[in-house]
């Protein structure tokens, strides 16, 4: 039976206790058969779910396995990056070739950075001010006074646990 028709089954239920002449015996047994359903569909659920789990945990650790295994790589790179740019440097050479490569030291990409040395002196017209609301402060003078015109604490949601 599916998790669909044992809440049809519910809801049939229910509407036959509330007819008049209705054997309560027999729907709380009825009832009593469906809990069983339920509690079984539960258990396969939850053997799914631990399975999908063990698998999720595999992935991960195989995530991070081949992360630690491309960032060792990204190590290696920027090392050689790093060793080549400051021999070309210290030679003065900002171009080779081979038969294979071509390297050139150039420089970066875009405008120039800007570096700010006294932040007291820039004109209001260059600053970006941004205003957001507190929302742990409001929630905390809320729960204090009870009473606020422009928020409301919203209702908190729900979650199944399973362990």
């Amino acid at each position: 039976m599916t998790l669909y028709e044992i809440k049809g089954k519910y809801g049939l239920l229910m509407e036959r206790l509330e007819e008049d002449g209705t054997d309560v015996d027999e729907v709380l047994e009825l009832f009593s058969d469906l809990q069983e359903d339920l509690k079984e569909k539960a258990d396969g659920y939850g053997r799914v779910r631990a399975n999908c789990k063990a698998t999720i945990d595999a992935l991960k650790a195989e995530e991070k396995r081949l992360a630690d295994k491309r960032k060792h790589y990204e190590r290696i790179v920027d090392s050689l990056e790093t060793r080549m740019f400051e021999a070309m440097k210290a030679m003065n050479q900002r171009k080779i070739e081979t038969d294979l490569f071509r390297f050139g030291i150039v420089k970066n990409g875009g405008a120039a950075p800007i570096i700010i040395t006294q932040p007291d002196l820039i004109p209001p017209e260059y600053l970006n001010i941004t205003v957001k609301p507190d929302l742990k402060a409001i929630a905390e003078y809320i729960d204090k006074t009870g009473d606020c015109t422009f928020a409301e604490i919203g209702e908190r949601g729900e979650h199944l646990t399973i362990r």
